[in-house]
């Protein structure tokens, strides 16, 4: 019968760390590139999408001075923290992001304003910026698909 000895098993043990670690940061989006950023804001959407079908309240995103946007609820005024921020999700580097205002009413559906009356009219588009390239986020009315 063959026994592992101690060394053998701290070496698989960190062998499969570094494995766990190399799988799990390709799976993560970088929030330095543009499509990292695209895909965060994406999660984003969704995550306010999610509050306001939980919560039962409106909930929504604003983009702040072409350099970020922040999560709030009922109104922009009422910001609350976005998961891993302070206040702003500030995009990195020269990234822009272009001027828009997203309410989510409480059973999750894009609407204009903050009553939740006034449903998107039409597709509401993001688009994020750096130098010559660029990354468009589209939330669709009524189910709030994001494409």
């Amino acid at each position: 019968m063959h026994v592992f000895t101690l060394p053998q098993i701290i070496l698989i043990l960190i062998l499969a760390g570094l494995i766990t670690v190399v799988v799990l940061s390709r799976l993560t989006p970088d929030d330095q590139s543009l499509s990292g950023a695209a895909d965060i804001l994406r999660m984003h959407i969704r995550h306010a999408q999610t509050f306001s079908q939980s919560y039962s309240h409106m909930y929504g995103l604003q983009s702040s001075q072409n350099i970020g946007y922040f999560l709030f609820e009922h109104t922009p005024e009422n910001r609350i923290k976005l998961p891993g921020t302070e206040d702003i999700y500030r995009l990195s580097g020269s990234m822009t992001i272009s001027s828009f205002t997203l309410y989510f009413n409480k059973e999750g559906t894009p609407c204009t304003d903050k009553t939740g009356k006034a449903p998107l009219p039409h597709d509401l588009t993001i688009t994020l910026q750096d130098g010559i390239e660029s990354e468009t986020i589209t939330v669709m009315p009524d189910c709030g698909f994001i494409g």
